[in-house]
């Protein structure tokens, strides 16, 4: 008889989807999905249909929640034009809100809440202002808001302190992982830019800027993480960066032509945009946009999500800023 409950906001996305994955198998214990969307999972898992950012669909739909003992918070609100929304106050406002409104309704209704995890990012270092002091450490100083992650943890941690619940805030680079349709999932953007460039009948470049090392973080390991910090004592009310320990740069990964064989293009990794390039993917994307997204992909929300992505790294890695994705 399971006698814990995990409970994941963001169930469909990359941390999400890899949670419920992992968890689900592990004896003792139930999982809840919440989502706006349908489930597409293949295991029998409870799931719940919710807009966090509406409090009365909250209370309504989480009321019968009263014996969840854990939380896996990735869930994101993003607005359509995605920089330039990490960069305004009611973009940090509305995230700030979705956690508030699934927190306060659980700790309400859940007794046997023991602890939540939160999922942050290199955001948390200024990653999408610009470059950053490497290696990035928990105790770095804050960069310039607006910045929902600060906000939601300052709430999280101001409201904890009278509660026997506690929180660990994970910090990952680049996730990759397994999820449909999700505009944050770089393996999408570079697929849809690899269907882009085979039709137009060019090799794919690589469409970076200087070379730099990065990091990646398995969605599986992150899994792992979520499942360590929840039963941890060393890991309450603390925050941790997570990687896989290795290191990379996407030249060299990309000169490899490994993971483009599907689309049958072929990588080329002399030929890389430029910063003028870079600008001129804007004609790129209104011819895209009219014709090919049409035949390619029928205009799913999905893909046309995926590569304004991947304009969005165009730019992280010409500045060479670290980048992430729930």
């Amino acid at each position: 008889m399971a006698n814990k409950k995990l409970l994941v906001a963001g169930a469909r996305g990359i941390v999400g989807r890899s949670a419920i994955n992992h968890f689900s198998k592990l004896k003792g214990w139930n999982v809840v999905g919440l989502s706006r969307s349908a489930s597409d999972f293949d295991s029998e898992i409870q799931w719940i249909n919710v807009d966090l950012q509406n409090s009365e669909d909250c209370r309504n739909k989480l009321r019968s929640l009263n014996d969840v003992s854990h939380i896996c918070y990735s869930a994101v609100f993003e607005k359509e034009n995605l920089t330039s929304g990490w960069a305004q106050s009611d973009h940090a406002e509305i995230n700030l809100n979705m956690l508030r409104n699934l927190i306060e309704s659980l700790d309400k209704n859940s007794p046997k809440l023991k602890h939540i995890t939160l999922m942050q990012g290199t955001k948390a270092y200024g990653g999408h202002l610009g470059p950053f002091k490497m290696p990035a450490r928990e105790t770095d100083p804050r960069s310039m808001g607006p910045n929902f992650y600060y906000d939601q943890m300052d709430w999280l941690s101001e409201f904890q302190k009278t509660k026997q619940w506690n929180w660990t805030i994970l910090r990952p680079q680049l996730v990759f992982g397994v999820a449909a349709r999700s505009p944050l999932n770089i393996i999408a953007a570079i697929g849809t830019y690899a269907s882009i460039s085979r039709e137009l009948g060019i090799p794919l470049r690589f469409p970076g800027g200087v070379e730099r090392i990065g990091e990646a973080t398995d969605a599986r390991l992150i899994a792992k993480a979520v499942e360590w910090v929840g039963h941890s004592k060393i890991a309450a009310n603390q925050i941790y960066n997570i990687t896989n320990g290795d290191v990379y740069i996407w030249h060299h990964i990309w000169a490899e032509g490994r993971g483009v064989i599907w689309y049958g293009t072929r990588s080329s990794a002399a030929n890389v945009f430029s910063e003028i390039d870079a600008r001129e993917c804007a004609t790129l994307g209104a011819y895209c946009k009219k014709i090919l997204f049409k035949k390619l992909f029928s205009f799913r929300t999905g893909a046309v999500m995926a590569f304004c992505r991947l304009y969005v790294w165009v730019w992280s890695t010409a500045k060479s800023a670290p980048h992430e994705q729930y």
